[in-house]
């Protein structure tokens, strides 16, 4: 496992990990084209996705991000 995703992990992160070789029906369930792939899911559905290397920084950054620009006041 990736070090970034592991002390994702242990800083109590829920992330789950896909073999694709042992599952490639979940690969193609979730269109999966790069590897790595970072599907970020909220109340069941996709709202971000990021695929390629990456940071523990960069992981957080993409959790963190907000869902929805906030809509000014009329």
């Amino acid at each position: 496992m990736d070090p970034a995703v592991a002390g994702l992990k242990k800083k109590g992160l829920r992330i789950d990990s896909i073999n694709v070789r042992e599952h490639p029906e979940a690969a193609k369930q979730h269109s999966v084209r790069r590897l790595p792939t970072f599907i970020y899911y909220l109340d069941g559905k996709e709202v971000r996705r990021a695929s390629g290397n990456m940071t523990a920084t960069e992981l957080l950054q993409m959790w963190r991000k907000p869902l929805f620009w906030p809509v000014p006041a009329p």
